[in-house]
């Protein structure tokens, strides 16, 4: 052999060696994972697999069961109390400061109730009137317990 034929032979010895060596490695990454996908005493990455899609399965309909719970809980939420305002006034000019309020305790629709006190100089009475759809139900509102109910309601 001549020179350049010694040459071109070692070159291609090299690329050789090379991509063998490449190989080599892209084998091992390929059994490190099929050793990860088995899991526990299964045999064969079939058994494995089916391991894995039975997990999701179960996954699966856990997460039905919760997102059916949530929208249970978000229509149940529906009727508590989620809107509050209060306002405090003065009904009788002859007396002190704004000892009065009215408080609104309404759900996310309206319905509710809104508590009133009036403070006055032989005493103090408190009155609750039914609220349905953020409108009055059965008794008059006054102008205070409006307000607080358009307040409650923003």
């Amino acid at each position: 052999m001549t020179g350049s034929q010694l040459i071109i032979f070692g070159v291609i010895q090299v690329l050789v060696l090379a991509w063998l060596t490449y190989l080599s490695y892209q084998y091992y990454i390929v059994i490190k994972q099929y050793k990860k996908l088995k899991i526990g005493e299964e045999k064969s990455l079939i058994d494995a697999l089916e391991k894995i899609f039975d997990k999701l399965d179960e996954l699966y309909s856990k997460g039905e069961n919760l997102f059916s719970q949530l929208n249970n809980l978000k229509n149940d939420s529906l009727k508590h109390v989620q809107r509050v305002a209060v306002k405090r006034f003065n009904p009788f000019g002859d007396t002190g400061s704004d000892q009065s309020f009215s408080l609104a305790l309404l759900s996310e629709k309206g319905d509710g109730v809104v508590l009133s006190s009036l403070h006055g100089r032989s005493g103090t009475r408190v009155y609750a009137k039914p609220v349905k759809l953020a409108k009055q139900d059965i008794y008059e509102l006054s102008v205070e317990e409006e307000d607080v109910v358009k307040e409650a309601m923003k």
